[in-house]
This record gives structure tokens, C-alpha cells and sequence, in this order.
């Protein structure tokens, strides 16, 4: 049996597993492990610093630019999410972005580090080839929904399927493993059809055995 506790988040955990997204902190964390590294070569140290730069000036038009598409429909909230329709600049700095982060991984790559540094370097291409797999799929989300989301720190674009739903059904609901969903908040003013139809659950028909609400007890 499989019992799915905090039923409200999973959509969101789906859309990360079987989506991407890219954020504008990972891009500030990269600058943050970059202080204070040593470098044996100093031509490879000025090309990584302009390297970084370039990464950051990118990523803040980026995100620029998604902000301004959001802004003609409606006023962005601290925790607000804002579907986004990605447009040819948009596409232009994503591209720009896998682009720099493969130089500096080739420059990182072969640039000798010893003790500490060496630890930090490969923190630092884990951070730079998880930005590259990431813009990677960006490059290619054609047929899928993207948004973009501003939580207390920073920015980061999401992008999931469009046909998640299904993907749920043949991945999970049809192999008829009983399964057990609960939730504080899953139903909308006792309503259940939004999260099933999202969840793929409505592709079950009389195989949904059972969708009830019951009254908290605190």
C-alpha cells in the first residue's frame, strides 16, 4: 500500500521530479563560494572571474526580463505564483546562461586546486553542471508550463509538463497500488475535483474508491 502524507504539496514535488527549475540564488551562492579561491594559474582565475560575472549579469536579465512578462497581467507578491509565457529574450539569456556555465566548468575542470580549495572546486562544479542540466531542459521546454516564483530570497523559474496528469496516471495510479492521500488542505471548500483532475486521480473513474473530509479535532 502506498500512503502519501501532505497530499496538498505533492503536485509540487511531481512538478519538480518530472520538471526543472532554475533560480536566481544558485547563481548568488556560486558567487559566494568563489571568494576567497586560489588560484595556481591567474590567466584561468581572470577568466573565471569574468566568467562569473558574465553568469550573474545573465541570470539577472533573465529573471528581469520573466518579472516584466509577469507585470502586464498581474503585481507580483513575496510568495506569489506567476505563469510565464517565455519569450525569444528570455530563451536568448537561458541559452547564454548553459553556455557560460560550460566554459567555466572546462576552465574549472583544469585548474589545479590543492587542500581546501580543492573541496570548494568541487562544490562549485556540482553547483555549475546542476545550473547547466537545468538550463539544459529549460532550452527544450516546449510543451510544457512554465512559471515563475518569488519566495522570501530570490526568484526561480519553473518548468513542468503540460501533460502531468498523465504522466501521474501511467507512472503511478494505473499500476493498481492501493493508495491512501491525506491532507489537511486538499479539497477547495470541500471540493475535490480540482486536485484530483490535477493529480490525474479523475483518470481512475470507479477504481477512486473513496474521497471524503473530516472534521479536525483540534
Amino acid at each position: 500500500m502506498l500512503i502519501i502524507d501532505e497530499g496538498h504539496a505533492f503536485l509540487s514535488a511531481a512538478q519538480f521530479l518530472y520538471g526543472t527549475r532554475l533560480s536566481g540564488l544558485s547563481v548568488s551562492k556560486l558567487q559566494e563560494m568563489m571568494k576567497g579561491l586560489k588560484f595556481e594559474d591567474k590567466g584561468a582565475e581572470e577568466t573565471i572571474r569574468r566568467g562569473m560575472k558574465s553568469l550573474a549579469d545573465k541570470s539577472r536579465y533573465l529573471f528581469s526580463r520573466l518579472r516584466f512578462i509577469c507585470a502586464k497581467n498581474s503585481k507580483m507578491k513575496t510568495t506569489e505564483r506567476n505563469a510565464v509565457c517565455m519569450d525569444a529574450s528570455a530563451a536568448w539569456y537561458i541559452n547564454g546562461i548553459h553556455k557560460t556555465v560550460n566554459r567555466l566548468i572546462d576552465t574549472l575542470v583544469f585548474d589545479p586546486f590543492t587542500g581546501y580549495n580543492a573541496e570548494q572546486k568541487s562544490a562549485i562544479l556540482q553547483e555549475l553542471r546542476q545550473i547547466r542540466n537545468r538550463s539544459a531542459l529549460l532550452m527544450t521546454h516546449k510543451g510544457n508550463l512554465c512559471r515563475l516564483e518569488k519566495d522570501a530570497e530570490e526568484y526561480q523559474l519553473i518548468s513542468a509538463p503540460c501533460g502531468l496528469d498523465k504522466q501521474l496516471y501511467d507512472d503511478i495510479w494505473s499500476k493498481g497500488i492501493p493508495t491512501l492521500i491525506t491532507s489537511g488542505s486538499l479539497s477547495d471548500d470541500g471540493d475535490f475535483i480540482r486536485i484530483k483532475r490535477s493529480l490525474g486521480l479523475d483518470r481512475l473513474g470507479i477504481r477512486l474508491v473513496d474521497v471524503r473530509q473530516e472534521r479536525g479535532v483540534f
